[in-house]
């Protein structure tokens, strides 16, 4: 793989003195605090160690791929097809934040939760609620949904978020029961992804995919459209989701017209330089789940 070396530690944040052959910087992994530039990464187009670094300090080392998948927590796969597409000059990556956010702990669903079940074999209120947000059994199957009457998550419905490579990396569990419950809970340690990524085709069959805030908004466009939808979980976007996104030529926000919906738009705005991006807009007030499906269908397909 031909990589620009300068241009990838400038993509990475990463702040370095060039000497012959070898770009000197702190190192930047996750695990090491460098207070004085121990790490190198090889500047020598053509040659087997090109692009190669190594941490004398921690022992930090590896070629381009891992090193971009160890710093953004990507899928080794999502890290060379970023890589291969060259498109080093994005502004999207803080690294600062990105490895304060960067946890190699897994996540794992707390006790109590239930997934796998037929919609009918739900506990009443539960399967209520559920059928209230416009879930049967075919969407129940393929989002992986469940619930909790007990544990951590007791009273909600739960929603597994799935990374590209197919592993947990975090949840959300809504409420049913309604009164002085938090709407939604997530754990701390959950990986920023899309929602809804592992459903999407492979890159090179990626044509659109629409963007909304919650997760019942994107089963929602998924039921009404079958169009690849992903749920950024909120108004804030971090750069990981912005690189998931900028795989698709096309890229369709649909957020809520509040100043949340507006926020994300604004968020959203930097995938200009790399996707046809537009904004469908809402009646203010209304979630796309609060619409009927034949109307979310109209507004997304033409």
């Amino acid at each position: 793989m031909n990589v620009d070396v300068p241009r990838l530690l400038q993509a990475l944040g990463i702040t370095y003195v060039q000497k012959g052959s070898r770009c000197w910087a702190k190192c930047p992994s996750p695990e090491h605090s460098d207070h004085e530039p121990s790490w190198f990464i090889w500047n020598l187009s053509g040659d087997d160690k090109h692009a190669c670094h190594r941490c004398y300090g921690c022992g930090f080392h590896g070629g381009p791929v891992g090193l971009v998948a160890d710093l953004l927590g990507l899928e080794h796969g999502e890290a060379k097809e970023w890589l291969e597409r060259g498109e080093l000059d994005v502004p999207l990556l803080d690294v600062s934040l990105v490895m304060l956010e960067h946890k190699r702990s897994g996540v794992k669903l707390p006790e109590g939760v239930v997934l796998g079940r037929a919609l009918e074999e739900w506990p009443t209120i539960a399967r209520r609620y559920a059928a209230s947000r416009g879930l049967d059994d075919e969407l129940v199957r393929r989002w992986r949904l469940g619930y909790a009457l007990r544990g951590e998550l007791r009273g909600r419905i739960v929603m597994p978020v799935i990374g590209a490579g197919g592993k947990l990396v975090g949840y959300q569990g809504r409420t049913f029961l309604g009164g002085d419950h938090s709407r939604y809970l997530h754990p701390s340690g959950g990986r920023p992804v899309v929602y809804g990524q592992h459903l999407w085709p492979p890159p090179e069959r990626r044509q659109r995919v629409v963007v909304v805030e919650g997760p019942f908004d994107a089963v929602a466009v998924d039921a009404s459209t079958r169009l690849p939808v992903g749920a950024l979980l909120g108004s804030e976007v971090h750069p990981r989701q912005l690189l998931a996104l900028s795989t698709f030529p096309r890229v369709t926000v649909l957020t809520d017209a509040d100043a949340a919906g507006d926020k994300a738009w604004k968020n959203l705005s930097s995938l200009r330089r790399h996707t046809d991006l537009d904004r469908v807009e809402l009646p203010r007030g209304l979630d796309p789940d609060d619409l009927p499906r034949e109307t979310l269908r109209s507004l997304l397909v033409s």
